[in-house]
This record gives structure tokens, sequence and C-alpha cells, in this order.
């Protein structure tokens, strides 16, 4: 079960069909393992998969518990400016 604040600081709340525990392990888990996997193999295709699939999990979640305004997104940038994730040549 995924371990998220959200969950710690809000285990019910008004709005949700279910308590958030459940909404978010049904929505998050099953991509995180895939995402795992993904990573292990370094398996970029699978990744990208996972990635995009653990997004809509979490944006499935949002809607459930009427957030759909906080649209989780694949990053178009690097938000770190001060490093380059490049191998060593």
């Amino acid at each position: 079960m995924v371990r998220c604040r959200v969950v710690r600081l809000h285990p019910t709340h008004k709005d949700a069909p279910q308590p958030l525990r459940d909404l978010v392990s049904a929505s998050i888990d099953p991509p995180l393992a895939k995402l795992r996997v993904a990573i292990e193999t370094r398996d970029k295709q699978r990744f990208e998969a996972a990635f995009d699939a653990l997004t809509a999990g979490c944006n499935a979640c949002h809607r459930a518990t009427h957030f759909g305004f906080n649209v989780v997104v694949r990053p178009t940038a690097n938000p770190y400016t001060n490093q380059r994730f490049e191998p060593e040549r």
C-alpha cells in the first residue's frame, strides 16, 4: 500500500466514494509495481507506459475525490536547472 501524506492527514474525505486509503491504494499501487519493474529492467518503453499509468491513476483519484482541478502531467522540462542527467563521457 502506498504511504501517502494525504492518507495520513486526511484518512476520510466527505466527498470520497470510499476511504482515501482504499482509493489511493487502488489507483496507485498497480502502476507503481509496473514502474518498479521497468526501472529494475531499465526498459524505457515500459517505464514511460507505467509512468503514464501512474499519472492517470493519480488523476483518477483526484477526480473521484472532487479534486479534479489538481491535474498531474508528465514533466516537459528538467526541474533541476543546475543539474544535467547525462552519462559521463
